[in-house]
């Protein structure tokens, strides 16, 4: 805070203009002066494209009818943060008080500068009920938004029931519809995995893959984990004969606590590409529930 004020005037002080030094909200051009009630009606918009939450600092210098100035920054936004200038004046008062009644605090042991700003503010004649007005009216457009945003996840969730019940229902067909050996102990499965850029946060260094095609490739005689029948499964799809080549592919030993096992990839595999492995009946009665839904080459 900064202010050139002749505080031996005794008068009411009203807000003239805003000069704007720089500010994080586009609704405001940096180095340019609004009058007093533009500048209050447009610091109101900021605050409320804030809903999500965060706030806009602004940097500005308010020109005041006494030819003084107060230089603060506005943080603009919702909750705890301010809706404009009159608003953060009015917001300092009431701080103040709510500490003095708490704390029984007088003005003679606070910080002479804290004592000087609000000796300064006080001063400054504002029409309040436009204050309260814009608080209430803050109030009801984020209850407003909170409740769109119940209803948003509401039906986003109800979306996603629909859409795993459906899938639920595609995969229980496709495993009725299984013909199985009775003498496979196992099978042989490949998916290919991509970058989840919705579920990813690269700023936090979180990264997501997600399945976007399986193939069930081979069905298997017996447990033993060998790299050259996943190979061998590999030619029974045009789009895998590749991994058949060793120069191609890559053999990967996980047999470890928190390992993956023996699985078989494109070369340059990091997170995301073709991933072939085989997966043991654990349940040699219901085979078919532990086969997921997938394009089926097995035979």
């Amino acid at each position: 805070m900064k202010n050139t004020h002749n505080n031996s005037l005794n008068t009411m002080i009203t807000p003239v203009s805003v000069s704007v030094h720089w500010s994080e909200s586009g609704l405001f051009k940096s180095m340019v002066t609004y009058d007093f009630v533009t500048f209050e009606s447009m610091a109101f918009e900021a605050a409320v494209s804030n809903l999500a939450g965060g706030y806009d600092k602004t940097r500005i210098t308010v020109n005041l009818s006494d030819h003084s100035q107060y230089e603060c920054r506005l943080d603009l936004g919702v909750g705890d943060n301010e809706l404009g200038f009159a608003d953060h004046c009015i917001s300092i008062i009431e701080f103040n008080q709510r500490r003095l009644a708490d704390n029984c605090t007088t003005l003679n042991n606070l910080n002479d500068q804290y004592i000087s700003m609000i000796r300064t503010i006080t001063k400054y004649e504002f029409d309040k009920s436009a204050v309260f007005d814009a608080r209430t009216r803050m109030k009801e457009i984020c209850e407003h938004n909170k409740k769109l945003q119940h209803q948003r996840d509401e039906a986003l969730l109800e979306s996603k029931k629909n859409i795993e019940a459906i899938k639920r229902a595609d995969e229980k067909q496709f495993q009725d519809s299984l013909m199985i050996p009775q003498w496979a102990k196992s099978v042989i499965i490949a998916t290919h995995t991509e970058y989840d850029e919705i579920n990813s946060d690269p700023y936090a260094d979180y990264y997501r893959s997600k399945t976007t095609r399986t193939i069930i490739l081979a069905w298997s005689k017996h447990t033993r984990m060998l790299f050259s029948e996943l190979r061998k499964a590999c030619g029974n799809h045009s789009d895998l004969k590749f991994l058949a080549d060793k120069n191609q592919s890559k053999e990967h030993r996980q047999n470890y606590s928190m390992g993956n096992g023996y699985f078989l990839t494109d070369k340059d595999f990091i997170r995301e590409g073709w991933i072939v492995k085989k997966h043991i009946f654990s349940d040699s009665k219901n085979k078919a529930s532990q086969v997921p839904l997938g394009e089926l080459v097995a035979h």
